[in-house]
């Protein structure tokens, strides 16, 4: 039951409301939908808002300080003492009004603020200032508890100002008040309106703050921003605030009607980059990835239409062509890009360096010089060819060789890049160039000193090599270490032998997991298993969860391992989490971690 007055006598209205919402129902879901709320004095019609809990209703007028914005229309005379956002009750005084008439000037656009009833004090801010129909205003209304003053901004100017009462600044209203935009009230009407981008701070905005972003849309989170109710929602009676799910609002005969002239939340853009002869790739976008697109719809000009997001497209023999996207959201409200390729003289160049010897010819050209030539494909493109023509008294020949350090190559010992002339018998000299690399010495490394648990081995991988030589006499490529003890390897490259010693010593160890493998098949580091076992495991269990709680594998064998599929059947990607615990002579351990698949 809503309570509302009539200056001195109160009035009960009761209103039979099903809210068809649920306390949990999320932030209005993003689109192309864009509308108003359309309020009419003879429907009495209203936005009423209500919390979710632990919202409250006062979080909308805070007792520090608060700022009401919206855009509004008037689409007839103005209706005096109607509101476009109030908080009002039944008890008289205990209201905060935006609208018009409620000070001393009839018909007035006004902010009329009061006390919690302790001395039924009002003050109200108004302007005068003639309003248009069928004009769209931004009105931000801004009680501030520290100037302390009621302001009125029209259209980002100071329009009205009033300061507040010491017996308001002392009994500040804060109790729970029923809060709407229009209203459904006896003595505060709903007016001929359209309302727009209501927004409610719990904080008072500065004169910049207004006139910055009363024509733009927010990017959340914004300091201080209670409730945001864009009226954007593809259709129904509900009316959700965009900040969050802590209020709601329901349309009590209230409609829906064209939007207030502020900038979209989102841009739709359309990129064109040239494939071909008059060929085109265009490609739309939406900047704001959350929109659910349901259809990309394009009109190429003569007929032409396409599908999809990316597609490819002749524009045939034009100088330019406007197309058209349509762009449909998931609840069928359309938005659209009007844009005008350029198609014009379409030229393939291309650029040719030849060489030839004395006497020869290239393409009909016998001496040095640039060449340009014109050609026309059938698609009506022209191609343009430049020919740089080097004519050589012989061959030209390039060489790309290495050498080590130390070494040389035709009598070059250093990087760098080398030319020769030689006298060849045909009387045409040969020039070669010579790119010469230096090889940078390159040594073994089997790695830093370690130690080595029992029953577990190590293999030692110096680099790659020409050949090996270990201290035991083998010459593989790799070293297998089952025991303590000092290792050494002799290899050779290109640049000449190299050695390398590390230092292998028995050690105190424990069962570890790597943290990531990547069973890919290759036959390394395909299998996720316990490291550093040994034989002196006993009482072993291992298990693996996916991020949903569900095992995908488990073992009592410390030798078996994981191969990354969900108890031997799918591959699984992404994160687990693994449990691990066993027994040696030292006692019972369990261990925990997370391991990452790497396809």
């Amino acid at each position: 039951m809503v309570s509302v007055k009539r200056m001195c006598a109160v009035v009960t209205v009761v209103l039979l409301i099903e809210w068809g919402w649920m306390p949990g129902i999320v932030q209005a879901q993003n689109g192309f939908c864009k509308s108003s709320y359309n309020f009419r004095v003879a429907d009495q019609s209203t936005v009423v808002i209500n919390p979710t809990a632990p919202a409250t209703l006062n979080e909308l007028y805070n007792t520090n300080s608060f700022t009401w914005e919206a855009w509004f229309r008037l689409n007839g005379p103005v209706v005096n003492q109607s509101v476009i956002i109030s908080t009002e009750d039944g008890v008289a005084f205990q209201d905060i009004l935006l609208g018009f008439g409620f000070g001393p000037t009839p018909g007035a656009l006004c902010f009329s603020v009061s006390d919690n009833g302790t001395t039924n004090s009002v003050r109200v801010a108004e302007s005068t200032a003639p309003l248009a129909l069928n004009t769209w205003y931004h009105l931000a209304a801004v009680c501030d508890y520290n100037a302390p003053a009621a302001m009125i901004y029209l259209n980002g100017t100071q329009v009205g100002f009033n300061s507040l009462s010491a017996q308001i600044i002392s009994n500040r209203l804060n109790q729970s008040r029923s809060t709407f935009i229009g209203n459904a009230s006896v003595r505060a009407s709903a007016g001929n309106l359209s309302v727009d981008e209501v927004r409610f701070w719990n904080r008072a905005l500065t004169p910049v703050e207004i006139a910055a972003q009363m024509s733009s849309c927010l990017t959340l989170p914004q300091t201080g921003l209670v409730a945001w109710f864009d009226a954007n929602e593809p259709g129904g009676n509900n009316a959700v605030s965009r900040v969050n799910n802590r209020f709601i609002g329901q349309l009590i005969s209230a409609t829906r009607t064209d939007p207030a002239p502020i900038s979209s939340c989102y841009q739709v853009n359309i990129t064109e980059a040239v494939t071909g002869c008059k060929t085109f790739d265009l490609l739309g976008s939406v900047t704001d990835p959350a929109i659910p697109v349901a259809g990309w719809n394009w009109d190429l000009g003569n007929g032409n239409t396409a599908s999809g997001p990316a597609i490819t497209h002749n524009f045939g023999n034009v100088a330019s062509q406007p197309v058209k996207l349509v762009l449909t959201d998931n609840n069928g409200c359309k938005d659209s890009l009007f844009k005008t390729i350029a198609i014009g003289p379409y030229t393939i160049a291309t650029s040719t360096e030849a060489y030839i010897c004395q006497g020869k010819s290239y393409e009909g050209y016998t001496t040095p010089g640039t060449y340009t030539d014109n050609f026309t494909s059938a698609g009506g493109c022209d191609s343009v060819r430049t020919l740089n023509l080097n004519v050589l008294s012989g061959f030209r020949t390039v060489v790309d060789a290495s050498v080590c350090q130390g070494q040389a190559v035709e009598g070059y010992a250093a990087a760098g890049s080398y030319t020769d002339v030689f006298q060849s018998v045909n009387g045409c000299d040969s020039v070669r160039i010579l790119n010469l690399t230096l090889i940078a010495s390159r040594t073994p490394f089997l790695g830093r000193d370690t130690v080595l648990c029992a029953g577990d081995s190590i293999v030692l991988n110096p680099g790659n090599f020409a050949a090996y030589l270990w201290d035991d006499g083998s010459t593989g490529s790799s070293y297998v270490v089952k025991t303590p003890g000092t290792y050494e390897v002799l290899v050779d490259n290109d640049c000449g032998p190299s050695t390398d010693i590390i230092t292998i010593k028995e050690g105190p160890c424990d069962i570890y997991f790597p943290s990531g493998f990547t069973p890919d098949g290759n036959g390394i580091n395909d299998i996720f298993r316990a490291l550093n076992a040994g034989s002196g495991v006993s009482k072993f269990y291992l298990s693996i969860y996916n991020r949903w709680g569900q095992k995908v594998f488990e073992t009592k064998d410390y030798t078996r391992g994981w191969d990354g599929n969900n108890n031997g059947g799918n591959r699984l990607n992404g994160t687990f989490t693994w449990y691990c615990s066993y027994s040696k002579s030292s006692g019972t351990k369990t261990i925990k971690g997370t391991i990452t698949i790497v396809r």
